[in-house]
């Protein structure tokens, strides 16, 4: 037999011992995991979906809107924009009757049957009445909730608010919906924070592209309004802070405005300033307390319907 030195041989008694100690220390983690104990487990069961109180109502408005809306598009003079407003109310309906609503999750299928009406003028009274009353109970909703569940209903109202506008005027199609997009919940006084800090910088928006307009240019007139509106709530707000105690956020010398270079440039910067307010506002009724809770939904409700359209949204103030 060979002579091997004496470190060779110890080394390779060593391998099947280390093979052995690796198989013990694995039997015992399995023996000590806390997930398995005694007889096979049951399969993982996840909770249950949460099922806002209201779904049911909601969605029978969002098909009642849906069926006039989808009807009239064949009297309207600009059909594609009205099957555009369908679309969103679509959307809304599969959330509501789907399988897990306030994760914002799609079910399928439509709501029913598009309506006929005799006249453009019965579908856009009817269009603009079942709107009116589906933003009505979504905000109500809103108000009677809090936290996510809150800032959810008003991501449902203020896209109601939103195509009810776009019966008349400008509504851009949405981005699609994206169900793994959340929001944060802040502390109350970060939350508003934020929101007038979207507000300053829309003040700063709005005020730029009203200054490239040139004179008599049909968007000024809108340009103008959103400016005001963008001003009235800035000031609401610094009065808010004081009532409440908070620091007020100064407004910084310059914000970020995309480049101006046409019409659609300056809606762009229009829809971003009002897609910034909106979000603050939904993030501020989602952290707000039971005090503030009525401010910030009348502050969420007048933003959506200071938007003109350019920021349409599938869910309101929510980051999809």
């Amino acid at each position: 037999m060979p002579h091997r030195p004496p470190g060779l041989l110890l080394g390779l008694a060593a391998v099947p011992l280390l093979g052995l100690a690796a198989l013990l220390a694995s039997l015992a983690g399995l023996l000590s995991d806390p997930r398995i104990s005694g007889t096979p487990q049951p399969a993982y069961t996840p909770e249950p979906a949460v099922i806002p109180a209201g779904a049911d109502e909601a969605a029978t408005l969002t098909a009642a809107a849906w069926a006039v809306v989808a009807g009239g598009a064949d009297w309207n003079s600009e059909p594609e924009r009205w099957t555009t407003l369908a679309d969103t109310l679509v959307v809304h309906w599969r959330v509501l009757t789907g399988p897990d609503p306030l994760n914002r999750v799609e079910g399928d299928g439509l709501p029913g049957e598009p309506e006929d009406t005799p006249s453009a003028e019965d579908a856009l009274r009817q269009a603009d009445a079942a709107l009116a009353a589906l933003s009505d109970t979504e905000w109500a909703r809103a108000a009677a909730a809090n936290g996510i569940e809150a800032a959810w209903w008003a991501g449902l109202a203020g896209a109601a608010d939103q195509a009810r506008q776009g019966l008349t005027g400008p509504y851009a199609a949405p981005k699609p919906l994206n169900p793994l997009a959340t929001l944060a919940l802040l502390p109350e006084n970060e939350a508003f924070a934020n929101l007038a800090a979207a507000d300053h910088a829309a003040v700063f928006t709005a005020a730029t592209v009203l200054g490239w307009l040139p004179p008599g240019h049909w968007l000024k007139g809108t340009a103008q309004e959103l400016l005001e509106r963008f001003r009235r709530d800035r000031d609401n707000l610094h009065d808010v802070a004081e009532a409440c105690g908070w620091d007020f956020p100064a407004a910084a010398p310059a914000y970020d405005v995309p480049p101006l270079s046409d019409d659609a440039s300056a809606q762009a910067a229009l829809g971003q300033a009002a897609a910034g307010v909106a979000a603050g506002a939904v993030g501020w009724l989602a952290a707000a307390s039971d005090e503030q809770r009525g401010q910030a939904v009348a502050e969420a409700r007048q933003t959506a319907a200071a938007g003109q359209g350019y920021a349409s949204a599938l869910w309101f103030g929510w980051p999809d």
